[in-house]
This record gives C-alpha cells, structure tokens and sequence, in this order.
C-alpha cells in the first residue's frame, strides 16, 4: 500500500515537472519579456518621480520671483525644444558647423530667459538659463524611456526589448545627474556643484592677484605663481555659467600670449571600481565642450605647447551634488599638483578651472 502511494505520488511529481518544462518551452519568451520589462516600468516610475519633484521646485523658486505662468509656458516650449547634430559624413568643418548649432541654440535660450526676467540681474539670467537646459534634458529621458514602455507594451518583442534595456543604465545616469543639478540650483542652501571644484581652484589662485578682469562670461587674474607668471581663467559666478560661456576668453587669451602652457583644472567622472577621491593629471584637453576642446587641440598642436590637465576624478553623485567639507578640502591637493605641474612648465601659463561657476563669486 505504502509502495503504491509513493508511486502515485512519483506519476504526480513527474506529470508536474513534465507540464512545467512544456509550459517554459512554449512560453520562455513571454516570461523572460514580462520579467525584462519590469525594468524599464521600474525606471519609467523613478524619472516619473523625479519630474513630479522637479515641478514642485520649479513652482516655488518661479513664484518667489513672480513669473510662474511664463516660466511654465516657456518650460513646455522647450521641454520639446532639442539640437540636431551637424552632418558628420563630412568630418570637415563639423566642430565648427557644431559649434554654430550650439551658439544658435544657446541664444534661443537666452531670448526666452531675458523675456521673462528683463528686470533681474546677469547672475539670474545665467542661473535661470542652466535650469531650463537641465530641465529639457530631463524631460527628454523621460519621453524616451515612455516611448521604450509603450513601445514594449504594444510589440511585445523580446529583441526590442533588450535593446532597450542596454540604454537604460546611461538614461538613468543621465536624468539623476540633471535632477541633482536642478535641486541645486533650485533648493536652499544654495550651494556650488561638484562640477564647479574647477572654477572653486581657479578663484582661490586668484586670490592676492596683481590684475582682475571681468570679460563677457569669464574673471581673468594674472599673478605670479612659483616665480611665473601666470593667467588665470574661469567662467563667472554667482551665477550658473560653464566653460562654454568661458571658452571663447581662454581661446583670446592663448592667442595673446602667443606660446603659453595650458593647464586645465576640472572634475571629471570616477570609473566604476576606483575608491576614493583621486586628484591626477593627465597631457590633453579634459573639457566636455566639444568646440573648446577642438580648438586648444588645434593650437596646441599648432604651436606645440605644453597641454596639462588636472583632474578631480568624483563619483557621478558627487559631481551632480552640492560641495561639501570633504570635496573643498580637496582644493588643496589640487593646489599641491598644479604647483608640481608648474615647475616644469616654460611662462607664461594659462590656468583655466573649467567647470560650472554656480555659486562662485
């Protein structure tokens, strides 16, 4: 009796297992896309979050200023608002057909910030016009990973599906790093960006300089450093301004100078892996803005100078996020590598912290 109900129960075992291996034959992909899926429906409710977040902030700071209506009219127009890349099947001139592109973009912008704040100050103005751009660029991660979802609902294609999650990780990236920014920008304290450690060194090289210039969107300084004679750049605060709106006044100043060694100061991403803050230095252009990079490149190379770049390699938070005690005390660090760069460098030198100037006056 007892053999025959084990046996039974082995058949029913058996018959189970069997009707699961057939099930997860015939349905393995529905399964495997149901499981996949929830990824992107996961991330889709985090942006979705973050824009909710965003939005609350956004009201706050445009009522406190008074302009809460235009601001969310001119938010939805450039929340659609984007930038084509120039054609690159013809690498001739593409930096500089980029570079227009981006120049025209960036006065659009402008337009639309000086409309709604025509009695506030620069400052303002810069800050105001950063929030804009970081808010586009959100907005954008959040339509496409919408599109990814509603596109993976209607087909329920695996291989599409898989596609899509491979830009997950980088959407992700890309969307925490602008929302951080916009908390910066937007909430009290306000308080410099990582991204700023660069312009943070630059305005404390400046401090006791012989000559202190405000030129379009930079501070210039020139100061002897260890015996040499040095010029020193960064693009202007308090306001949200970058190495973009600096650029163009680290390019004159290279050309007036003639043969000068280039040293560039930034905060650059850590990769996955490394521990700690690590401060290093590097030969080349350690600049984000495509068109800048290009043409130091191109004079460098021209003229055959000396190019250093030092560099605050930070966690992808860290940049997006506001400074604190620790990330200051680095400045020292990169003052003790700038000064080591320095005794083997031929003057005149241009030091330029790029970065963004939020909060740096």
């Amino acid at each position: 009796m007892i053999d025959s109900t084990y046996q039974l129960i082995s058949y029913i075992i058996g018959y189970i297992v069997l009707f699961l291996i057939c099930f997860l034959a015939g349905y393995r992909q529905e399964l495997v896309f149901i499981l996949e899926f929830r990824k992107v429906k996961q991330l889709l409710r985090h942006l979705e979050k973050m824009e909710a977040e965003f939005k609350e902030l956004f009201e706050k700071e445009f009522a406190r200023l008074g302009v809460l209506e235009e601001a969310k009219q001119i938010y939805a127009r450039l929340s659609d608002f984007f930038v084509i890349p120039p054609e690159e099947s013809d690498p001739v001139g593409s930096i500089h057909r980029l570079k227009h592109v981006l120049d025209v973009a960036g006065q659009h912008i402008e337009r639309e910030v000086n409309s709604l704040l025509a009695s506030k100050d620069d400052e303002s103005k810069a800050t105001v016009k950063q929030v804009f751009l970081e808010a586009s660029r959100l907005s954008r991660v959040c339509k496409l990973v919408r599109h990814l979802y509603l596109t993976a609902v209607k087909s329920k294609n695996l291989t599409g599906l898989v596609q899509a999650l491979s830009q997950l990780p980088f959407l992700k990236i890309t969307a925490e790093r602008s929302f951080n920014i916009l908390k910066c920008y937007l909430q009290d304290p306000k308080q410099p960006v990582g991204y700023g450690l660069g312009p943070l060194v630059a305005k404390t090289l400046m401090e006791n300089a012989e000559k202190v210039e405000v030129k379009k969107g930079a501070v210039i300084a020139e100061k002897t450093l260890n015996g040499k004679r040095a010029v020193i750049i960064r693009p202007r605060g308090p306001g949200a301004r970058t190495e973009e709106d600096a650029g163009e006044t680290l390019l004159e100043e290279v050309r007036r100078l003639k043969n000068p060694s280039i040293v560039l100061i930034s905060a650059q991403p850590k990769l996955k892996g490394e521990n700690g803050v690590v401060v290093a230095q590097g030969v080349g252009v350690a600049a984000t803005y495509e068109p800048l990079k290009f043409e130091l490149e191109s004079i460098a190379t021209r003229k055959k100078l000396p190019l250093i770049s030092v560099l605050v390699k930070l966690t992808s938070e860290e940049l997006s996020s506001r400074i604190d005690h620790d990330l200051q005390n680095l400045i020292k660090d990169v003052l003790e590598s700038l000064e080591n760069s320095i005794k083997s460098l031929s003057e005149p030198i241009v030091i330029a912290g790029l970065g963004n100037s939020f909060m740096i006056p």
